[in-house]
């Protein structure tokens, strides 16, 4: 008797050898997206715009070539790109600002070489060329002494007193100016130096400042500076609409190994104002709702973010009107490019019409923009509406093309609440704009020293981007704000944030 061969667990019927095949054809293509998906992340390119098509090639090559005879039959000039050729001196090198100081150094021929060596008359200035250089002067410390005279009555051998310092040091026995205090702080949290890149700098000058006594003048700055903080929050807090987003930092807990255990805490930024011209940072040593929930204890207005669902806890107050970021939409079908174009494009197409009219209104007025929207961009939504819930029995179900379909379909409402008024954004890329100072400085830093620093942290990080955004020189701005803040010359707090403190400069 021929014993039947093994099957070796595949079904013997032929339904379900073809739902078998079914299930291993799709499994292999969404292995193949992922290995397409993969590959893109690594080496393809990072940007989401997508390249404009030519308006002008609906004609084929041979009609081109026809066209450009008879142009040259006709007479009609052809218009040549011509590309400029440099001189190999580079850009013309200018004095933008004041900050740049000017020298002339004048070339002249001495008196003996102007005469003419053929009929021997002195020659005159028929020309002049003038050309451009930058001259980098280091920068230098200088040891101020503080010498303070102590006097007394030689008559009465008493009534002593002693002279005192026209300011009160901002850090006080610290051995340090505000001019590099603020230096410090620039360079940390502007130009994300971590600080023993600064030690190194700092040696080449001849001072030896350890990364400890940075660490230690930064936190005394940040409690002097955190009332400028709080007016920031509430500044944010108290505007018609604000967005919020989140990203990863990495601390050290101590006692965890000889070096200590890095953990991820969280950075939650939360930017506002009438110009979204504020951004407050906040350390958390996690990722949980009720962080944006004590951020937002008081506020009722609009609060944009993304869909992911720790802003749930925020929203359950009604009061806060939620709205998602189009941009997060668009970017699930950009995603799936590469591996369903077709459909892909048809809903990038109908997006970048939305994004055309928002290009097309951002100087007007907050009315203007609510009457354009609800008549030009109303429609366009509604056809991406159509448009997402249409059947497509062919799209596997977790295939990149179903997951951005599900993701728009799901949070329509809220992705298109932005047309209700003016004032909101259609995107939350404002606030992603704001996290990436973090994360270029994360690459360079690593983490933070101790939980502890998340609030220095914070304070510092978010006065020197919003001195960023609204185009503020931060040493400068420190400089001033840290004496004032100390020797309490200000009448109001509110005339030292960023904005209202550069339009006093002014």
């Amino acid at each position: 008797m021929v014993k039947d061969k093994q099957t070796h667990g595949l079904p013997s019927d032929i339904e379900s050898c073809h739902k078998l095949i079914r299930e291993l054809k799709e499994q292999i293509l969404l292995l193949q997206e992922q290995v397409r998906q993969l590959n893109r992340t690594i080496y393809g390119r990072k940007s989401e715009k997508r390249k404009p098509e030519p308006e002008n090639d609906i004609l084929s090559n041979s009609e081109q070539s026809k066209l450009g005879i008879e142009a040259e039959s006709m007479d009609i000039p052809v218009k040549e790109n011509k590309i400029k050729k440099h001189d190999g001196g580079g850009r013309l090198i200018t004095a933008s600002n004041n900050k740049i100081e000017e020298e002339t150094k004048l070339y002249e021929l001495n008196e003996e070489k102007r005469y003419c060596p053929e009929c021997s008359t002195l020659r005159d200035v028929i020309s002049t060329d003038t050309s451009y250089e930058q001259v980098f002067v280091p920068a230098k410390f200088i040891r101020v002494a503080h010498v303070k005279h102590t006097y007394a009555c030689k008559s009465c051998k008493g009534q002593v007193v002693t002279a005192k310092r026209s300011e009160i040091p901002v850090i006080k026995k610290g051995a340090c100016d505000v001019s590099l205090l603020a230096h410090i702080i620039t360079s940390k949290f502007q130009d994300h130096l971590p600080f023993y890149r600064l030690e190194d700098v700092f040696k080449r000058g001849g001072a030896n400042i350890a990364r400890s006594s940075m660490c230690r003048w930064l936190a005394e700055c940040a409690q002097q500076l955190k009332v400028i903080y709080g007016l920031i929050k509430e500044r944010i807090t108290s505007g018609d609409s604000f967005q919020a987003d989140e990203t990863p930092l990495k601390y050290l807990v101590k006692g965890m190994g000889k070096m200590g255990k890095a953990l991820t805490g969280y950075i939650w930024t939360y930017l506002g104002g009438i110009h979204k011209q504020y951004v407050a940072y906040e350390f958390k040593i996690d990722r949980k709702g009720i962080n944006p929930s004590t951020f937002l204890l008081g506020y009722s207005n609009y609060l944009q973010t993304d869909a992911y669902t720790g802003y749930n806890m925020v929203v359950a107050n009604e009061k806060i009107k939620h709205l998602y970021c189009m941009a997060h939409a668009r970017r699930y079908f950009e995603q799936s490019l590469d591996n369903h174009q077709a459909l892909a494009n048809e809903a990038l197409d109908i997006i970048a019409e939305l994004y055309k009219i928002e290009n097309t209104i951002k100087d007007l007025t907050e009315e203007e923009k609510f009457n354009i929207r609800q008549r030009e961009a109303l429609p366009i939504l509604n056809r991406l509406q159509k448009w997402l819930s249409q059947d497509r029995p062919d799209v596997i179900p977790k295939s990149s093309i179903a997951k951005a379909i599900s993701y728009a379909t799901k949070h329509f409402d809220k992705l298109k609440t932005y047309i209700d008024k003016g004032f909101l954004a259609i995107d939350n890329n404002a606030a992603e704009r704001s996290i990436r100072p973090i994360a270029v400085g994360r690459k360079n830093w690593l983490f933070l020293g101790h939980k502890n620093a998340g609030q220095t942290f914070s304070i510092l990080a978010s006065i020197v981007n919003t001195c960023k955004i609204n185009s503020v020189d931060t040493y400068a701005y420190l400089v001033d704000v840290l004496r004032r803040l100390k020797n309490n010359n200000y009448i109001d707090l509110n005339e030292l944030l960023p904005d209202n403190w550069a339009k006093n400069q002014t």
